[in-house]
């Protein structure tokens, strides 16, 4: 699934995150529910690399690298 968020503006613009999150707020929405937690979630970035967004019990969110495609990559 891909998540259409919108491209940076050339310059500083304080209302792109919250439009960026929102995007994103509304595709989790119709795929994942309040009552129902993960632990982590696939993000890909411009270049096609893959990472895994986690989040460790003091809340801080951590970010790896995961080969999908590759031999030994983990299947999600």
């Amino acid at each position: 699934m891909r998540i259409a968020i919108p491209p940076p503006p050339p310059n500083y613009d304080p209302g792109y995150l919250t439009r960026s999150f929102a995007s994103v707020e509304q595709f989790a929405g119709l795929t994942v529910t309040r009552i129902e937690a993960v632990d982590g979630v696939l993000l890909q970035s411009p270049n096609g690399s893959v990472y895994k967004v986690s989040v460790d019990n003091a809340g801080n969110l951590t970010t790896t690298s995961v080969p999908l495609g590759q031999n030994g990559a983990p299947t999600f």
